[in-house]
């Protein structure tokens, strides 16, 4: 299932978290410009938070969470429901992507990637290997680093509760 998302490509260089954001609110039929959603988001010169791609998409009344130390369960489980903001390690720095599909007795996950404007697939143990993050321009203490992050945003709409684990 690819939730008939619109691929749409990042206008700047840091902004893959509001473009991100802005593929799956269009999903849900909210349009919104990369520009509003990049100062939504507060968007400084090395990207922006989990924790604002979350409040930005609450500020458009819809449920969101973001969850740490995900397994590959969990986000399999969540993309069946939802496009899933995804916070990985590409071109070697901290990237946004949209997670869509999940499928094949390989495991292969489809992402949205608003770098390029294009779907790219990655199998399980090559995906893993590189779904983490840190704060900051580089990690100065363990505690910087982010590991295994998904940002989900459900639709107005949907009612039941995915994972304990909200903000």
């Amino acid at each position: 299932m690819t939730h008939n998302l619109k691929i749409i490509p990042q206008e700047q260089d840091d902004s893959c978290g509001p473009a991100a954001l802005r593929m799956i609110l269009a999903t849900y039929g909210t349009n919104v410009s990369e520009k509003t959603l990049r100062k939504r988001c507060r968007l400084n010169s090395i990207g922006t938070s989990g924790e604002n791609i979350v409040r930005a998409a609450q500020s458009y009344g819809y449920q969101s969470f973001l969850k740490d130390n995900c397994s590959w369960n969990d986000l399999k489980i969540e993309i069946k429901k939802n496009p899933v903001i995804i916070d990985w390690f590409s071109n070697g720095s901290g990237h946004y992507s949209v997670g869509i599909e999940v499928y094949g007795s390989n495991e292969r996950l489809v992402i949205a990637d608003p770098e390029y404007g294009v779907t790219r697939e990655m199998f399980r143990p090559d995906f893993m290997a590189v779904w983490f993050d840190y704060k900051g321009l580089f990690p100065k203490t363990p505690l910087d680093m982010i590991l295994r992050r998904m940002i989900v945003v459900q639709n107005q709409d949907i009612k039941t509760k995915s994972l304990d684990e909200r903000i």
